[in-house]
């Protein structure tokens, strides 16, 4: 028998060979070859999706573990590790999980389902930053269908979220979720309202704010929206404004003032309105 590298190649060769047909299995037998525990991988991360798609969060965080143990360095079990933990209310950890997927590949989460549930999910940690570098990406591979323009809405919300350095680009994601779900849809009606007034566009905010005020749900849609408590605190403020309700309007701001990004524009909607009764209390009679 001749030792060496032809005959190695000759030995791998038949292995091949008795295989089934198909390009499939002598694929994974090469994978296997060059990258070993690439079988045992895959297997791991196709019983963590089918968990997942069953909702069976525990099954799948333990099958993406046994992914990751096996295959570090590969992206898509850390996904959708961080999709069962997130489900689990680990919230903080499913951010690290996201975060160190984009780490390993960039692209780990333009897929729509991953990148949405990815997005919502750092949103809900407060992770603003990680989940404005994921729905661009994901927003730009995806057809325009209702979750979309909710996507839109949330990356307004992430985007105000971070400060007055990205209020351009807000304007634009709320201007687009409208465009496509209407302006019924509240998020997005309000979001672009309290967006366009920090920008100074006070006529067309002053609109937006009375379309949805009068709105029973408002209220509802507010509270739930994954911001800061001052971020939903602003919002609440225009809302009770444009209902002509200046006492509420003003502890709205006063709360809106805590949020550190905003707050030079919360305290100068305080002296505006304290400027008027200052004027009034002064007036000779």
């Amino acid at each position: 028998m001749r030792v060496g590298g032809i005959t190695f190649g000759l030995a791998l060769l038949a292995i091949v060979s008795a295989m089934p047909e198909g390009t499939a299995a002598a694929s994974d037998f090469w994978d296997e070859v060059k990258t070993p525990g690439l079988r045992e991988w895959r297997l791991y991360v196709r019983e963590a999706r089918v968990a997942v798609s069953a909702g069976q969060w525990r099954a799948a965080l333990g099958e993406a573990d046994r992914a990751v143990a096996r295959l570090p360095d590969r992206a898509e079990a850390q996904v959708v590790r961080g999709r069962a933990l997130g489900e689990l209310g680990q919230l903080e950890e499913a951010a690290a999980a996201f975060r160190r997927a984009l780490a390993l590949d960039e692209a780990a989460l333009d897929p729509a389902e991953d990148g949405t549930h990815a997005a919502r999910l750092c949103a809900a940690a407060s992770e603003w930053e990680l989940a404005s570098r994921i729905l661009p990406r994901v927003l730009g591979g995806m057809r325009i269908n209702s979750q979309r323009h909710d996507l839109y809405a949330l990356y307004g919300d992430v985007l105000l979220s971070l400060g007055p350095e990205h209020l351009r680009e807000a304007v634009v994601a709320y201007r687009e979720a409208v465009r496509q779900g209407g302006r019924g849809h509240l998020r997005a009606v309000i979001g672009l309202a309290l967006a366009l007034r920090r920008r100074g566009d006070l006529l067309e905010a002053s609109d937006l704010a009375r379309e949805v005020a009068g709105q029973g749900r408002i209220g509802g849609v507010i509270a739930s929206l994954p911001v800061p408590s001052g971020e939903k605190a602003a919002r609440r403020a225009i809302a009770l404004e444009a209902n002509g309700d200046r006492t509420g309007s003003r502890t709205a701001w006063q709360e809106a003032a805590t949020f550190e990004p905003w707050r030079e524009h919360a305290e100068r909607q305080l002296g505006a309105e304290e400027a008027p009764r200052e004027r009034t209390r002064r007036r000779p009679r």
